[in-house]
């Protein structure tokens, strides 16, 4: 065995620097430190509004979503354990103080060498999660909660703190983002744009709808296949294969997206453009 030693990284460096850290903490099953072991456990929780197993909820959805509430993609038995949902996301929180620290440590890192200001460092989920939303656990379908990221960036030599964007960011986007914010320019088989202007507040072209797929695997068959077109205002959302219902929803008047509005009716030509 090698002995372990401190690598002191040089204080200034000349040349740009990439670092890519991924932190497995809060892929279920949530384990968290000892030290941080049911820290949580006295902290108030609710619920979401979407999670209880009321005839209301389900109205005009897909039989396979209720279904699923009785999997272990579902809040009855989460990853077939025999935790409730306030537990299992309590759990999941936990976890997360880990990463928190972590993070801490790589920001200090960089103050100390006096760079801080001019990295861009980008702290980023690889998928959305849900934690009771619909009655469901984990991610693999077209809501909100399951296909939104949180993303947080900061680089105060680039833009200013407290900046929103709104505009419909992908995963796709964050290769070209560090490759322009290095300099170089972005190759022409990468699909992603830089989104750096519209963090600086520039009016760019950017898209408008967003695909979704979702193919079913066997690992996970109580999820079927799912297509979703996804715009600022509108998601349609189509369950391959199924003889079941598909959904529309209008996420501006209804971001919970709670009323399927493919059975209400008045919305034939939306569904059909999209």
């Amino acid at each position: 065995m090698c002995p372990k030693r401190a690598i002191s990284p040089p204080s200034s460096p000349t040349t740009p620097l990439f670092l890519y850290l991924s932190h497995k903490a809060v892929h279920a099953s949530f384990t968290p430190e000892e030290r941080f072991e049911d820290s949580l456990a006295d902290h108030p929780y609710a619920g979401p509004a979407t999670e209880a197993n009321t005839d209301a909820n389900y109205a005009n959805r897909p039989c396979w979503l209720r279904d699923q509430r009785n999997s272990w993609h579902g809040v009855d038995f989460p990853y077939d354990s025999d935790l409730n949902i306030e537990r299992y996301y309590k759990r999941y929180c936990e976890s997360l103080r880990s990463v928190d620290d972590s993070i801490a440590n790589v920001m200090r890192q960089l103050e100390s060498m006096g760079i801080a200001d001019e990295t861009l460092a980008i702290y980023m989920g690889d998928n959305g999660f849900m934690f009771g939303e619909h009655g469901l656990i984990d991610k693999r379908v077209a809501y909100d909660t399951s296909i939104r990221m949180p993303m947080l960036m900061r680089c105060p030599e680039l833009f200013e703190g407290g900046t929103v964007v709104d505009d419909g960011v992908a995963n796709i986007d964050i290769g070209p983002t560090v490759i322009n914010a290095m300099g170089l320019k972005t190759p022409a088989h990468m699909d992603g744009q830089n989104f750096l202007p519209l963090a600086q507040g520039e009016n760019i072209p950017w898209r408008d709808e967003f695909l979704y797929v979702y193919y079913w695997e066997k690992n996970f068959p109580q999820s079927p296949t799912v297509f979703a077109l996804r715009t600022d205002r509108y998601k349609l959302i189509n369950y391959y294969g199924l003889w079941d219902a598909d959904e529309l929803y209008d996420l501006q008047n209804d971001p919970d997206e709670t009323t399927n509005l493919l059975y209400t009716g008045g919305f034939a030509e939306i569904a059909k453009d999209l």
